[in-house]
């Protein structure tokens, strides 16, 4: 054993490293070595890092990696340890967690970007990790359950709206009559106008919803069968909203371009009134 003050030599440390090569202490020895430095027989009990110390630390570790196999048997060990221990999962939830609240300029990530470097080699790190059977996933089939739960959160999923020539004049008239409203309410189907307290109104144009005047119903073929599906999920929003207690009015693109004042006049009386109506 080398004596204490004097440096060990990389050629020493290398030889004391391949000796001990495979070997694996017993549980008891752990424990052992556990309780020898509990509490002040801790070399480092009272004496917390200094940042100088933490930085060197951090600097040491730099670009270090876990093998693959490494980092399976970190997980495996993480999951066996909390099912046998499952009342440490409940200590680190919440305000225990130490990421809890650091969202924003508190987040870790907060005004920092990867550098090329770190995206490429990220990138290249995840060719062909998920293809195939690499795939944690493969060969596996959601259950009908799963399929009608992701089905449903999929139909309530936000997406940044941007209005098109049809919202846009329905818009302006309803201003121009002193109508207040709400664009792309956060509820479901995202009502092209929302006026309180339940009415929702779509603009729909007539051929991507199935309108008699530019869609067959008997038409067949893959689009044919696309428009039919939307047309479909329209009348299921539609239910659902009346079953939550809205009220939907659905307006043609015919019916804007021809008689839009005619449009304004149905959507004030349906806001003024309770009159369930679809169309």
């Amino acid at each position: 054993m080398a004596k204490k003050g004097i440096k060990q030599s990389p050629e020493w440390v290398r030889k004391r490293v391949e000796s001990r090569r495979g070997y694996h202490p017993s549980e008891e020895t752990l424990r052992k070595q556990r309780e020898v430095k509990l509490g002040a027989n801790n070399p480092m009990f009272g004496r917390p890092r200094t940042p100088e110390a933490i930085q060197k630390f951090v600097k040491s570790r730099t670009g270090y990696r876990h093998s693959d196999e490494t980092r399976k048997k970190l997980a495996l060990a993480r999951l066996n340890y909390y099912k046998d221990h499952p009342e440490t999962i409940e200590m680190i939830k919440g305000e225990n967690n130490p990421m809890f609240g650091r969202t924003g300029d508190l987040a870790p990530m907060f005004g920092k970007h990867l550098s090329s470097e770190a995206k490429r080699r990220l990138s290249q790190w995840r060719v062909g990790r998920f293809v195939g059977p690499a795939n944690s996933f493969f060969g596996r089939k959601h259950s009908e359950e799963t399929r009608a739960r992701m089905k449903e959160k999929w139909k309530h999923r936000f997406f940044k709206e941007k209005d098109n020539k049809l919202e846009l004049r329905l818009q302006r008239e309803l201003q121009s009559k002193n109508i207040i409203f709400q664009k792309h309410a956060e509820i479901l189907g995202r009502p092209d106008i929302f006026i309180k307290p339940d009415l929702c109104v779509f603009v729909d144009g007539c051929y991507w919803h199935g309108c008699k005047c530019k869609f067959n119903i008997e038409w067949t073929g893959t689009h044919a069968e696309y428009i039919k599906s939307r047309m479909k999920h329209d009348v299921e929003v539609n239910q659902k909203l009346q079953e939550s207690g809205y009220r939907v009015l659905r307006l043609w693109e015919h019916e804007i371009l021809k008689d839009i004042d005619s449009c304004v006049g149905r959507v004030r009386a349906y806001a003024e009134t309770k009159t369930m109506v679809v169309r």
